[in-house]
């Protein structure tokens, strides 16, 4: 009988303190969804950003021509003014914008991904070793930017310099002040980096004598090609017209020239035609003799 009534105390006992530690369990379990009722949710937006069929670097796709359209709707007042000189800040403001705009643009497929990766661990559902994966690629993908970015100028801008919106550099760095076309134009015909800004040499000037009489001064593009001294079509151009060509300091007696002249002063620019686009037309004329010549 004391052997029955042993066992019975010692079940109580275990049945008392089973019961201290269920109760202990539920009042965490409490405590637990009272935090979780309280913590301020965010709408994850993964599975928007997730696509049907994922790249095999898992790059995202680059902006459709809606999306470019969107970035374009801004105003530039450059068509307002008149064409004035380039002064030494707008053309650091120009070799900046071309510069970031480059980068930006190798960076985009690396940034859009660590963009992507940081909205999904917004999500507080996804498994921990999920996300555990997600911020190793994270790591990885920054050190895959900062690798890019530490790249030579040159070479990102040569990556990107086909894919420049100049919209954006005129709007952005030059407060549209320059139009896109004129900023293009800067770039292409002196500020750009892969252009000689050197003096011209005597070999130089030699060779580009040489091909003008060859292509008769008409195709520049193709001369400035094969003088391959990294010069611009407009360079050359004007090297010849103000330094190399033997200039006619005679009259303007010739009326075809005159008609020539009136006609490709009325094609490009209306009722008004600069004295160095001028003197493009004329053969044997420097750009200084139309400014002081009635022509028109």
């Amino acid at each position: 009988m004391r052997e029955i009534l042993d066992r019975l105390n010692s079940a109580m006992d275990e049945n008392s303190s089973n019961e201290e530690k269920l109760q202990l369990l539920l009042n965490e379990e409490i405590a637990k969804r009272e935090m979780e009722i309280n913590r301020p949710r965010f709408m994850s937006r993964g599975i928007f950003l997730s696509p049907y069929f994922q790249d095999v670097h898992k790059m995202v796709s680059p902006l459709n021509e809606d999306a470019k359209m969107k970035l374009k709707n801004r105003d530039i007042n450059a068509y307002l003014n008149l064409s004035n000189i380039w002064f030494d800040d707008e053309i650091n403001q120009l070799m900046k914008g071309v510069y970031e705009t480059s980068l930006k643009y190798v960076l985009k497929p690396y940034t859009n991904r660590l963009d992507h990766l940081k909205d999904k661990l917004l999500d507080y559902e996804i498994p921990i070793s999920e996300a555990r994966k997600f911020k190793k690629e994270m790591c990885s993908l920054e050190k895959k930017i900062k690798k890019e970015g530490n790249k030579p100028p040159e070479e990102i801008i040569s990556e990107g310099i086909d894919h420049i919106n100049w919209w954006n550099v005129s709007t952005i760095y030059l407060h549209g002040i320059r139009s896109d076309e004129e900023c293009k134009t800067k770039w292409n015909n002196y500020v750009s980096v892969f252009v000689n800004k050197e003096p011209f040499s005597t070999a130089e000037n030699r060779k580009l004598k040489e091909l003008v009489e060859i292509y008769g001064g008409e195709n520049w593009d193709l001369i400035a090609k094969l003088l391959q001294t990294g010069r611009s079509a407009f360079q050359c151009m004007q090297r010849f017209k103000t330094h190399i060509e033997n200039k006619n300091t005679s009259n303007f007696l010739d009326s075809r020239r005159r008609c020539k002249v009136n006609q490709a002063c009325r094609f490009i620019q209306g009722e008004k035609l600069y004295s160095l686009d001028e003197s493009e037309f004329i053969y044997g004329r420097s750009y200084l003799q139309p400014n002081s010549t009635a022509v028109l």
